[in-house]
């Protein structure tokens, strides 16, 4: 379940839930929207389709591959059908899926990505406001985060 510290202010405009299994890029994308969006962090697919039914969601940004359970694909095409209103966004280091008939997605991130990708991303209005310092890969963010 989602930490305390993976909420942010509840008074930003675009509310995203981040799919990651990976905690540390997971909580990367999370400081990285925060200047922008309230976020709020799920470890798997169970976890995020709870967490829908506990607020309004504008954005779901989500890894493919998320460990055990369902994958990032299944999450995003169970939001499609039952809530489509929600701008999906699947990011993933196979690139060829932006090849595939009829994504679920409506956007998709190869990772690497910067910073002001994932912004642009979930925000498209806002990318380039409130950047918080130069941009790096989110690679470069989770390195960092290690170090301190």
């Amino acid at each position: 379940m989602a930490s305390p510290s993976d909420y942010f202010s509840a008074t930003r405009s675009v509310c995203v839930i981040v799919v990651d299994d990976n905690a540390l890029i997971r909580n990367a994308i999370l400081r990285t929207l925060q200047p922008m969006a309230s976020a709020v962090g799920a470890t798997s697919a169970e976890e995020a389709i709870a967490l829908l039914g506990t607020r309004r969601i504008d954005v779901v940004l989500t890894d493919l591959d998320l460990g055990e359970g369902e994958d990032g694909g299944r999450l995003l095409e169970r939001i499609r059908e039952t809530l489509p209103r929600i701008r999906r966004v699947l990011m993933s280091g196979r690139h060829n899926l932006e090849l595939r008939v009829d994504p679920p997605w409506q956007l998709f991130l190869p990772k690497p990505m910067t910073a002001e990708e994932v912004r642009a991303a979930v925000c498209p209005e806002r990318a380039g406001r409130d950047r918080p310092g130069p941009d790096a890969t989110i690679a470069e963010r989770t390195t960092a985060a290690r170090s301190e």
